[in-house]
């Protein structure tokens, strides 16, 4: 039998028969595939072809049929694929056009707020009285004694060498337990979100552990990470494993990352797929995809473990005490209300820190606004209230910081709802009313000329979704596309179809590489990167921008359901996967592959027929 291998002996010997030498021209055709020197040269033909017996040149002669009939197919392939990429481009550029006049069409619908020269000044009048409102506002709410005095040690001269006692300094015995219980009621529980543990981790009474012992509270945030990460690459690839082939072609393993990369890749392709075809949001999407297929739901590579120590010990400064509870005091406004919850923390604050307060509130009262104040100021902090605006008038730099008109607000801050968002995000123009104006904005040379917007509106009505969609030419169009590339897929079948037929015939598995065809692996991969973008486009048309200053509308909602629906309608993906050869078409190769055999039979077979039959019946 003629293998590559043993040529080399049959051309030495001379031990033709037509069959290997017609086998060895088909195995020519294999090697220019992969770009290898052909394994027979012509003359070498010609020679063994010239000793061949009559019998035998029959056989030969049905084999150089077959080989003409390859270097059609590939030519005629090699066109035909050629064409369907570019009428994949050719889709490929209206979806783009469609996204491009999509996003157009919102830049001209969020252009900058136009508004008069008279609304200007009622705003600038309206935003006065605003800032005022706003100031006085925040003047009368009222703040706990207990926190202007620990807002002023912070700042204060005196209080610094107190401080720095605190710090060497541990909390009674008197008060260690009801601080624990009062840590372990608000976050002696495992937190909601286990991401809460990195922004955070002081505030919980436990730990995250890895499968190899590494904790959260002996790690800092970013080597934790580090390892949460490294945990996550080993699930993953007990459950997927990924392969790629280097310049050279060799198969090779990828490494961790890669293989974390490319399941993360295809997961969020399977996730995108599966919104277009259930028509649902991709979050919901990739959700119910963790259901269907395991394979793409990542367990949490750590478990919380419950710490067994109190956050609090007889080793715990005042200092530190001081700093972790004391945030709890900026809840603590209009007291009436809430002041029952802090009896406990203020007994504690009132014999642990009476040293700090004492100084500090001394220190408050050299200043002669402040001590009027604080007069009839009773001895327990926490049942005293005042505004924040008596403080500010007092002098006191926080308070006063806190109730100066703030930079932060604009204009657009009185400006009505229903344009309020617009002028925030894009600007507003002012448009003079006369020639003699003092408004330096010059409203022309921010605005699209009316001739000009009526120009640019009909080019991006031909180019929309909407114009696409009522335009019959341009849909004739699209379709004779998605019939050029569909032609190309079938050919591509039909010619694999026909290779393993003859590999089947012929017993030889090195024709498998005539099945290396870089035309059609080219038009694999541009359907795969089409059937992509459809999908995505779809999910950027059917997904409303979320907006937190001027919230979706149902209206808005509703025409994107409609537009993702005639997108849907006219752009579809391309079945290119899992396209098995049906028993019939598969007949049609072996009878097509017999009649190149027999002998008796001196029809010409073309390539064109080869292609069309076998392609009819895919």
């Amino acid at each position: 039998m003629v293998n590559k291998n043993n040529v080399q002996r049959l051309i030495k010997t001379g031990k033709w028969t037509g069959k290997s030498l017609g086998i060895a021209m088909i195995l020519n055709i294999a090697e220019f595939m992969k770009g290898n020197p052909e394994i027979l040269s012509t003359e070498q033909v010609n020679e063994a072809m010239n000793k061949l017996e009559r019998k035998d040149g029959l056989v030969y002669n049905k084999y150089v049929d077959l080989y003409n009939v390859l270097t059609d197919l590939y030519n005629f392939c090699n066109t035909t694929s050629l064409d369907a990429i570019s009428n994949y481009h050719i889709l490929r550029t209206y979806i783009s056009g469609i996204m491009q006049a999509e996003f157009t069409s919102q830049v001209i619908k969020t252009k900058p707020v136009e508004i008069s020269e008279r609304q200007y000044s009622t705003y600038k009048t309206k935003l006065k009285k605003y800032i005022k409102n706003t100031t006085a506002d925040i003047a009368n709410l009222k703040t706990c004694l207990a926190e202007i005095v620990f807002r002023a040690c912070i700042d204060s001269d005196v209080a610094k060498p107190i401080l720095e006692k605190y710090k060497h300094e541990t909390v009674s015995d008197k008060y260690l337990t009801e601080l624990n219980d009062n840590i372990k009621s608000q976050w002696g529980t495992e937190p909601e979100n286990p991401e809460q543990y990195y922004a955070m981790p002081e505030i919980f009474t436990g730990y995250y552990v890895l499968p190899d012992g590494t904790t959260s509270k002996d790690t800092n945030e970013d080597d934790f990470k580090a390892h949460v990460h490294t945990e996550q690459l080993k699930l993953v690839g007990k459950k997927f494993s990924y392969h790629y082939h280097d310049k050279n072609g060799k198969r090779r393993i990828a490494s961790p990352e890669q293989t974390f990369k490319e399941w993360q890749e295809q997961k969020n392709d399977a996730g995108v797929k599966l919104a277009y075809e259930k028509e649902i949001p991709l979050t919901d999407a990739l959700n119910l995809l963790e259901e269907e297929a395991p394979l793409y739901k990542l367990e949490a590579p750590f478990k919380w473990v419950d710490e067994p120590t109190d956050p609090i010990t007889k080793d715990t400064t005042k200092y530190e005490v001081l700093h972790t509870y004391l945030s709890d005091l900026n809840g603590l406004e209009d007291g009436e209300d809430n002041i029952d919850e802090y009896e406990d923390i203020a007994d504690f604050i009132s014999d642990e820190y009476s040293e700090l307060i004492d100084v500090v509130l001394t220190d408050l009262k050299k200043n002669d606004k402040v001590r009027a104040l604080l007069d009839n100021a009773p001895d327990d902090i926490f049942e005293w209230f005042s505004s924040n605006g008596a403080f500010a008038k007092a002098g006191m730099p926080y308070y006063q910081d806190i109730l100066a008109p703030s930079n932060s607000y604009d204009l657009t801050d009185v400006m009505p709802e229903s344009i309020r968002h617009t002028a925030k995000n894009y600007g507003y123009l002012i448009k003079p009313s006369s020639k003699n104006s003092d408004i330096t904005t010059t409203f022309q040379q921010h605005n699209i000329g009316k001739n000009h917007r009526r120009l640019l509106n009909q080019l991006l009505n031909s180019t929309s979704l909407q114009g696409i969609a009522n335009d019959q030419q341009i849909l004739d169009r699209i379709n004779s596309s998605y019939e050029s590339v569909q032609q190309g897929i079938n050919y591509m079948r039909a010619f694999e179809a026909f290779i393993d037929g003859l590999i089947e015939y012929t017993n030889k598995k090195e024709l498998a590489d005539l099945k290396n065809f870089a035309p059609f692996h080219r038009l694999h991969g541009a359907i795969q990167d089409f059937n992509k973008f459809v999908y995505l486009e779809y999910h950027e048309l059917a997904t409303p921008s979320l907006n937190y200053d001027n919230p979706i509308t149902k209206k808005q909602k509703e025409q994107c359901a409609r537009d993702a629906k005639t997108f849907k309608k006219i752009f579809k993906p391309v079945a290119i996967d899992n396209l098995d050869v049906p028993e019939e078409a598969q007949k049609t190769v072996r009878a097509l592959i017999a009649s190149f055999f027999d002998l008796g039979n001196d029809t010409k077979v073309t390539a064109s027929k080869v292609l069309q039959d076998i392609a009819g019946g895919l």
